[in-house]
């Protein structure tokens, strides 16, 4: 850690006392805000579709890539 040399380095148990509360508060912080992070990203179920529009004399319909398995549950078929 960035903060230990001068952990090392002093000899005042008040200024260690800080130091080290401090890089335990930045490391406690940064675990927090990835557990945060992890947890939004897995209650997001969007599902992303594309469309492509094209303008030819014949189109063979339909041409389906289904990226998520969510898209064909029964109340998103039913549009609700």
């Amino acid at each position: 850690m960035h903060g230990m040399p001068w952990y090392a380095r002093t000899n005042s148990p008040l200024l260690r006392c800080v130091l080290l509360l401090a890089s335990t508060a930045v490391i406690s912080a940064l675990v927090a805000v990835i557990i945060k992070q992890a947890v939004i990203y897995s209650r997001d179920d969007t599902v992303r579709n594309a469309v492509e529009w094209r303008t030819a004399r014949a189109i063979a319909y339909p041409n389906i890539t289904v990226c998520n398995a969510k898209f064909f549950e029964k109340t998103r078929l039913e549009g609700t």
